[in-house]
């Protein structure tokens, strides 16, 4: 398959999205093997480009601090094929200030390229909107634990839909979640509200082990989980924050979201 924005990355990020770009394959592949459910009726998943594709942003690579966010499932996004895609055209024309989870992303990007020096303020005096215009080096990766495209109107998740894509993954066989975040080979995953006991257990547990999370203060705890995960060799931070795109009344971008990571990380 053609790689539309091949060009966009350089030297060993070129190599790493050829991988996953490959990785995506076999992924949909070992899907169309295992596809045998009604779910869509006489729709097919890949065929109708239910699939959405995710990986990493130019400059992930490159930084001291290498991020992942981690979502549920991608949203309204039949026939785009590439999350990255979409979201650099996206970052380029859009107003990220009115998109809560764009913005909550970037505010937090930006926190984490400064090792926690910037205050929520400064970060918000510049505005989502700008740094989206602005930023070359977008430097992070964003990855959904589903794949599948949910279009349904209603607001919640599609958690029979994101279990499905798990059993459909057959993630006993080959482990492509865990393949994907070898590839991105994270130093800090922030996970959006996947512990919320809607995502069958089992999944989970095979994606990151079995989780023990960590009190912190009074402060951290009930807003953020925090645990740690071994994996490549490695010991990685696990936040698990309210999901970005939350909207409950007094969750705000501040208090809920970049205060509470950039103390865990940082303070």
């Amino acid at each position: 398959m053609e790689d539309s924005i091949i060009n966009l990355f350089e030297g060993i990020e070129r190599q790493k999205r050829q991988q996953i770009v490959s990785l995506m394959e076999d992924w949909k592949s070992e899907i169309s093997r295992n596809y045998g459910h009604d779910y869509w009726e006489e729709e097919h998943p890949i065929s109708d480009s239910y699939f959405i594709s995710d990986g990493f942003f130019p400059g992930y690579y490159n930084q001291e601090i290498k991020v992942l966010f981690i979502g549920k499932e991608p949203r309204f996004m039949y026939e785009e094929g590439d999350w990255i895609h979409y979201m650099i055209k996206h970052f380029e024309t859009d107003n990220q200030n009115t998109k809560v989870l764009a913005r909550r992303l970037l505010y937090i990007v930006q926190g984490v390229k400064s090792k926690g020096k910037l205050e929520f303020e400064d970060v918000k005096r510049k505005t989502a909107n700008s740094i989206a215009k602005e930023i070359k080096d977008y430097g992070f990766a964003f990855m959904d634990i589903s794949k599948y495209s949910n279009c349904n109107d209603k607001p919640e998740a599609d958690y029979p839909l994101i279990n499905q894509f798990l059993k459909d993954s057959n993630l006993e066989k080959t482990n492509y979640v865990q393949k994907e975040i070898e590839i991105l080979s994270p130093d800090v995953i922030i996970t959006f509200n996947l512990w919320d006991g809607n995502i069958d257990q089992k999944y989970l547990d095979m994606c990151f082990g079995k989780i023990e999370w960590v009190k912190i203060n009074n402060n951290i705890d009930g807003i953020i989980n925090v645990s740690n995960i071994a994996l490549n060799g490695k010991n990685i931070k696990l936040l698990n924050t309210y999901h970005f795109a939350d909207h409950s009344e007094g969750h705000t971008d501040k208090d809920y979201f970049y205060d509470p990571v950039m103390e865990i990380l940082f303070k």
